[in-house]
């Protein structure tokens, strides 16, 4: 008698040629796009897919949910016309792929001139929004300068971001540069920890300088590693906003994909991003890796890309260019030995 098969991850990840969404009114032709990759799906044949990844800034929200407490975020977002449409999209897919999640970036406006914009992954049922990461860990220069980007204290240790995926795998979202926060480690002062130099408590806004802002980042921090230990997530899903052309990535795949890799014990790291110039070819600049070793942590300016190649690809094609490039990766739920791993050449 064969021994039952491995549950396996199965996600499709989206590159789109151009940049994030700069307005809502980009919405429909961005649902009009979903349309498309979703029929490309299906005439494909892919089935058991867990999740279909969109990239960062796919949609662009009227207004930003930051400031609400996390229940009113997930009901401000279900009520959003594009969310609508998207789900109309998703569920098309339930066929074949039951339980199939869909995982989108948006941006938001601030309300506040002194805040840069809002960045979320957002994650969708069929019926309804089921997970939502707002941005932890900003960038060097989003931390910097008058316009700051301002994450909420209470979502470093919120399981909004955690979604459960049909094979039982348990996801965390990034958004976008979140995902290098994967690899912070309790009582580190790494640049990342640096540049965060303002926080929301409540309504709240504390800014370096501020008595007790040094107290609740470091709090914050605790609260992070806290729920990386508990959550134990089997796969880090990632809505990047995007590259100018194939080729410029290899920071992100070596220190941000295949490190958040390491750190997971050698997980499934996927995500999805727009591409300005022209998108990649389909086994290159895949942003997935697997298997990784812990020892890719501590190579420093050795570290390699590990990439993981895609089992199948499907090209969207308008006026005869390609506008979207769709990729479908698997990977097993519990990995072999980091040594034993298979991906694609570095």
């Amino acid at each position: 008698m064969n021994p039952p098969a491995k549950p396996s991850l199965r996600v499709a990840a989206v590159c789109v040629l151009g940049r994030p969404a700069s307005t809502p009114k980009q919405n429909q032709p961005r649902g009009q796009l979903l349309a498309q990759i979703v029929t490309g799906i299906h005439e494909r044949g892919w089935a058991a897919l867990d999740a279909l990844l969109l990239p960062g800034g796919f949609f662009r929200l009227n207004r930003p949910v930051g400031h609400l407490a996390g229940s009113r975020r997930l009901t401000s977002l279900q009520a959003q016309a594009c969310l609508s449409a998207a789900r109309r999209q998703l569920d098309r897919l339930q066929d074949r792929s039951a339980g199939c999640l869909l995982v989108t970036g948006m941006l938001a406006d601030p309300s506040d001139t002194r805040q840069r914009q809002e960045q979320l992954s957002v994650a969708l049922s069929a019926e309804r929004v089921v997970g939502l990461a707002r941005k932890l860990f900003p960038t060097a220069a989003e931390g910097e300068g008058r316009r700051q980007t301002v994450p909420c204290a209470e979502d470093y240790g919120s399981t909004d971001r955690l979604v459960t995926l049909p094979c039982g795998a348990k996801a965390i979202l990034s958004a976008c540069y979140d995902l290098f926060g994967l690899t912070e480690t309790p009582g580190g002062a790494s640049s990342r920890y640096h540049a965060i130099r303002a926080l929301r408590t409540g309504q709240k806004i504390l800014r370096m300088g501020d008595q007790g802002f040094k107290q609740l980042r470091r709090q914050c921090l605790a609260d992070w590693s806290n729920l990386l230990t508990k959550e134990k997530p089997h796969v880090a899903i990632a809505t990047i906003h995007g590259f100018e052309r194939p080729g410029l990535d290899g920071f992100w795949q070596r220190h941000g994909i295949a490190a958040a890799s390491a750190a997971m014990q050698g997980r499934f790291v996927v995500g999805a991003a727009h591409f300005e110039d022209w998108l990649p070819a389909p086994g290159q600049s895949t942003l997935a890796s697997v298997g990784v070793s812990r020892k890719h942590l501590t190579a420093g300016t050795a570290r390699k890309a590990h990439r993981l190649a895609p089992k199948d690809t499907i090209q969207i094609e308008k006026d005869a260019e390609v506008i979207a490039l769709v990729r479908l990766f698997e990977a097993p739920m519990k990995p072999a030995a980091p040594s034993k791993a298979k991906a694609a050449a570095p």
